[in-house]
C-alpha cells in the first residue's frame, strides 16, 4: 500500500483521495494484492450495529488511517499531514502547537506547511490557464435551470433561504453545492486602490493581460468574459392621514426602505425578474440620494444610464442582461472576500494576503477536499414555529412603538436652521438629520 500511495502522490502527481469508494478503487486497480483490503478494514468496524452516517464517517477515518500507516513506512507520503497542517494554520493554531503535533506524527512541520503554500502560490497562474482551457462556457449550462427560475413562492423553505442568502459560511449544509464555488476561479489577487475611474481601468487592464496569455481557439476573452470590477393596518386607522414626522418616518421605513433592501437581491435579482429589479434599483437610488450616500447613488445612476442607453440603441447586451440577470452576480467576489477576511489578520502584509488568496482558491476547487471530507458542516435550522414566534414578537414591538408615537403626535420640532436641519423625536429620545425623514 505504501508504494501505491507514494506513486500516486509523487510520481503521478495526483491529489489525495478522501472519498472512500474512490480510494478503494484506486488501491485495487494499482495492486491486485490489495483487492478486498479496504473492505476487510471496514468489516472490522462492526458496521452492522451502526447507522449509515456512522459507517460513512468510519470509512473516511479508514482512508486517513491508511495514509497514516503508509507514512510510517515512507515519510514522503505526507499529503494528509500537509492538509491537516494547512487547515490548522488557517484556523489560527499557534506555530508551537503545529510543530508539537508534527513531532507526534499527525502533521508536517510549520516550515513545511509554509513551503507547500509557497509552491501553490507560485503555480497559481498555471491553474488559471488550465481552468480557462477546461471550463469554457461550462458554468452557464450547469446553472441554467437555476438562472431561469421566476419569482419564488412565499414558503417556509424560501424564507429560510432568504434569511441565509448573505451567509457565506461554506459549512452550511443546504447550500454547499450552490456555494462551493467549483465553477469559479481566482484569476488574480492584487493590492490596488479603487478611488478613481483610472484605478478601475488599470485593474481591468491587468485582467486583460492575464487572459491574453491564456487565449486559445475558443477566444475565451472575446466570447465568454464580461469584465466587471466588483466590490460594491390597524395602526393606520388610528393615525388616519397624520403628517407627523415620526409616524411617516416609520411607515416609510417599514413599507419602503426595509422590504426594498431585503428583496432587491434575495428575491428580485436572484429570480431574474428584470423589470422589478430595474424599478428596485431606481428606488434604491432615491434612498441613497436622500441619505446623501454620494458614491452609491452615482454607481446606480451609471447602471441605469447604461441600461437605458443599451435599450435605446438596441445593443445585444440589453437582452442578455434582461434574460440572464442572475449571471451578473458579484456573489463569488463577496464570498471570496469573506474567506480572505476570516483567514487573515490585520498584521498580514499584502504579499501574505495574496498568497493566502491563491491557497484558498486551490483548496476550494479540489475534488472532495480535506475540509469537505472531515470538517463538520452546520445546518442553521429555523423552524416554522420559531418564525411564527418571531413574527408575533415583532408585531407586538411595533404595536407598542406606534402606541408611543400616537401619544406624542405633533411633538416633533426642528432644532436648527442648517442647510440640512435636525429634528428632535421625543418618542425615540434622539435628534435626527432631515435625511432620515421621507421626501414627501
Amino acid at each position: 500500500m505504501s508504494n501505491v500511495l507514494y506513486n500516486h502522490q509523487h510520481k503521478l502527481n495526483q491529489k489525495l483521495i478522501y472519498d472512500p469508494t474512490t480510494f478503494k478503487i484506486m488501491l485495487e486497480a494499482a495492486d491486485k494484492d490489495l483487492i478486498g483490503f479496504f473492505d476487510e478494514l471496514y468489516i472490522e468496524t462492526n458496521p452492522h450495529t451502526k447507522s449509515n452516517k456512522t459507517n460513512e464517517n468510519n470509512r473516511k477515518k479508514l482512508v486517513s488511517l491508511c495514509y497514516f500507516l503508509a507514512s510510517i513506512n515512507n515519510k514522503y507520503i505526507n499529503g494528509i499531514k500537509a492538509d491537516i497542517g494547512s487547515y490548522l494554520q488557517t484556523s489560527g493554531a499557534s506555530p508551537s502547537s503545529i510543530d508539537t503535533l508534527a513531532n507526534i506524527g499527525f502533521l508536517i512541520t510549520r516550515k513545511t506547511v509554509n513551503h507547500q503554500k509557497n509552491l501553490i502560490s507560485n503555480e497559481h497562474q498555471q491553474t488559471v490557464n488550465n481552468y480557462c482551457l477546461q471550463n469554457v462556457c461550462k458554468s452557464y449550462y450547469e446553472q441554467n435551470e437555476l438562472w431561469k427560475q421566476f419569482l419564488v413562492e412565499d414558503s417556509y423553505e424560501n424564507r429560510i433561504e432568504n434569511l441565509n442568502v448573505h451567509d457565506y459560511d461554506g459549512r452550511i449544509q443546504n447550500y454547499q453545492e450552490l456555494r462551493s464555488l467549483n465553477n469559479s476561479k481566482l484569476v488574480v489577487f492584487i493590492l490596488h486602490p479603487l478611488y478613481s475611474t483610472k484605478d478601475y481601468i488599470k485593474c481591468l487592464n491587468i485582467l486583460f493581460k492575464i487572459f491574453e496569455r491564456s487565449e486559445n481557439e475558443h477566444n475565451y476573452l472575446g466570447n465568454y468574459v464580461i469584465p466587471i470590477v466588483a466590490d460594491w393596518n390597524v395602526i393606520i386607522h388610528h393615525f388616519g392621514n397624520s403628517k407627523d414626522a415620526k409616524y411617516r418616518m416609520m411607515i416609510d421605513l417599514l413599507n419602503n426602505s426595509i422590504p426594498l433592501t431585503l428583496d432587491i437581491y434575495a428575491t428580485l435579482f436572484r429570480s431574474g425578474y428584470f423589470k422589478g429589479y430595474l424599478e428596485g434599483v431606481a428606488r434604491i437610488w432615491i434612498l441613497f440620494q436622500r441619505l446623501r450616500r454620494h458614491n452609491y447613488n452615482k454607481a446606480l445612476l451609471m447602471f441605469l444610464n447604461d441600461v437605458f442607453y443599451w435599450k435605446l440603441n438596441n445593443h445585444p447586451i440589453a437582452n442578455t442582461l434582461e434574460n440572464y440577470l442572475p449571471i451578473f452576480n458579484d456573489y463569488f467576489v463577496e464570498n471570496f472576500h469573506s474567506s480572505i477576511r476570516s483567514q487573515t489578520a490585520e498584521s498580514n502584509t499584502a504579499l501574505q494576503i495574496i498568497q493566502k488568496a491563491k491557497v484558498i482558491d486551490i483548496e476550494r476547487n479540489s475534488n472532495l477536499s480535506f475540509k469537505e471530507a472531515f470538517v463538520n458542516s452546520r445546518n442553521p435550522v429555523i423552524s416554522q414555529v420559531k418564525l411564527n414566534y418571531l413574527k408575533k414578537k415583532v408585531s407586538l414591538f411595533l404595536f407598542s412603538l406606534f402606541e408611543e408615537i400616537l401619544y406624542n403626535l405633533g411633538n416633533t420640532n426642528q432644532i436648527n436652521n442648517n442647510k440640512y436641519p435636525s429634528f428632535v423625536l421625543p418618542t425615540f429620545k434622539i435628534n435626527v438629520d432631515v435625511k432620515t425623514l421621507p421626501l414627501a
